[in-house]
């Protein structure tokens, strides 16, 4: 019977021998895919929404329902792969009412609406862990020029801004004017897509402040766009070491480690957040992650519930996380009653048919 938690890789736990009942296994998978993307990715996580807008030419005067709106979503700048079911995305005519429209999102993060009218439209994107985000669109008849639009939607484990309050460190403060016009343009420039752009302007603004934490930082995420994880994860470390208080290196560096599965990175960085942020429950779930792949499932249960303990909504899988703990440790009716809890709060999750079987497994079990 499975049960897929994020980021753990497959496991199996015999429950028969303390049971005394025939063996049921409790697979927990997350396989390659970063499920944590839709939980909170980086402090900077973000919804990538670039939709294109193709409006066809009318080869008439009538006005036909033709137009259409397509485009991409991504989750923290990747295709959402797994966890596409559950971004929402959402169309209306803007000052009607009637029902939305809803569109399926693929694994690669292509998106479409078709038939429409000429005229105004919302579209809203949302997933679970993050802050929905609207946008108003208007089609019209005719020629017209086809054209990006890109929003941003950080995840909800992520600061407002650099500091709570709004506070600028030090480290940012005695960057020069030249270096902080640069990074302002590599920034425009990577939410534009226009990545080796960004990499350019970013190279510039360290080549004038070395030691520009949020140009450290940002050349982490071209890093990783380009494919080079291992090289990103660096430059976030050495952000974190410029200035220890920029949250968002320490979640990026987290996540890029938990996909490399490099388990002693991970649990070091998640070390290191907890002294940053010991209010905040990511830190403690990313070390749990950490503890329980490295066979420690007793320290994983102990951070895990840490986590829980803390405000937690962007943390959608803490309970399957928990629910394995148990498994691991012979207790199946706490994991029982983790999973219930898992279902009573997430009942629509793409994990959640298989957290209902592992469910009827363990009450086959324990059943007299």
């Amino acid at each position: 019977m499975k049960v897929l938690a994020p980021g753990v890789r497959v496991q199996y736990l015999a429950l028969a021998p303390t049971l005394g009942r025939r063996p049921g296994n409790a697979v927990i998978s997350g396989g390659s895919t970063p499920s944590l993307r839709r939980s909170f990715k980086r402090a900077t996580a973000v919804i990538f929404l670039s939709m294109l807008l193709a409006v066809p030419v009318p080869s008439h005067a009538q006005v036909t329902q033709t137009e259409s709106i397509s485009g991409l979503v991504y989750l923290d700048e990747r295709p959402p792969g797994r966890l596409a079911p559950t971004i929402d995305l959402e169309l209306r005519y803007a000052n009607r009412p009637g029902e939305p429209m809803r569109t399926v999102v693929s694994g690669e993060g292509e998106y479409r609406f078709g038939g429409l009218w000429p005229g105004v439209y919302i579209i809203t994107a949302s997933a679970p862990g993050y802050r929905s985000v609207t946008v108003e669109i208007e089609l019209a008849r005719g020629s017209r020029p086809r054209r990006n639009t890109k929003l941003v939607l950080q995840s909800e484990a992520a600061p407002p801004g650099p500091r709570p309050g709004g506070i600028v460190s030090q480290n940012a403060l005695q960057a020069p004017r030249e270096a902080r016009r640069r990074m302002e343009q590599a920034e425009k420039a990577f939410l534009d897509g226009q990545t080796d752009t960004a990499a350019r302007l970013v190279a510039e603004a360290l080549a004038a402040y070395p030691g520009y934490a949020r140009a450290l930082y940002l050349r982490g995420r071209v890093l990783e766009r380009q494919g080079r994880p291992e090289s990103a994860a660096r430059s976030y470390e050495e952000a974190i070491s410029r200035d220890p208080d920029l949250y968002l290196a320490y979640s990026a560096a987290a996540e890029l480690y938990r996909v490399l599965a490099d388990n002693g990175s991970l649990r070091r960085i998640s070390e290191l957040w907890k002294k940053a942020q010991p209010l905040e429950s990511a830190p403690y779930y990313y070390s749990a992650l950490a503890r329980y792949e490295s066979g420690e499932y007793r320290p994983a249960l102990e951070d895990v519930t840490a986590a829980y303990n803390l405000p937690h909504s962007n943390l959608p899988h803490i309970n399957l996380l928990m629910a394995n703990c148990y498994l691991k440790l012979k207790n199946p009716r706490a994991a029982a009653e983790r999973l219930l809890e898992f279902l009573a709060t997430q009942p629509d999750d793409p994990l959640a048919e298989q957290a209902r079987r592992t469910l009827s497994e363990i009450d086959r079990i324990l059943s007299p």
